[in-house]
């Protein structure tokens, strides 16, 4: 399906998506809250989980939840990045950490991924980051 191009637009759909979870983003940073950017962000997660050729996503992904995580408002929403992150490590190691090597945050985000554990109660959110 992503790789189907919008008949209006023509662009793939998985670049509408993209641009409409970037515009949530916008919209929260103006907000009271980031509500709307974790539930935005389930949708970069849900990509991650499903498109067939991961690794056109991974780098995408990485870089916006590097970008995006000092902006984060709330606890939730720094999770969620960090979900993001480990997420695109379990489908494809190398190509993420290559990434986070690139952009020089490896061993800050590790650190702020492990003072995170403690915070990960679900059982299913403490799944993707172990197994991220």
């Amino acid at each position: 399906m992503f790789e189907i191009r919008d008949p209006y637009y023509n662009v793939p759909y998985i670049d509408l998506l993209f641009k409409t979870i970037d515009e949530v983003y916008e919209i929260s940073y103006n907000s009271q809250n980031d509500v709307d950017m974790v539930l935005a962000s389930v949708l970069y997660i849900t990509v991650i989980e499903n498109y067939k050729d991961i690794g056109e996503v991974v780098v995408y992904i990485i870089n916006k939840a590097i970008d995006n995580y000092p902006k984060a408002k709330s606890f939730m929403m720094r999770k969620m990045f960090i979900q993001m992150i480990s997420m695109s490590m379990w489908y494809d190691p190398a190509l993420a950490i290559k990434t986070l090597e690139n952009r020089g945050v490896t061993e800050q985000l590790f650190k702020q991924w492990i003072d995170l554990f403690d915070h990960f109660k679900d059982g299913f959110e403490l799944r993707r980051e172990l197994f991220g």
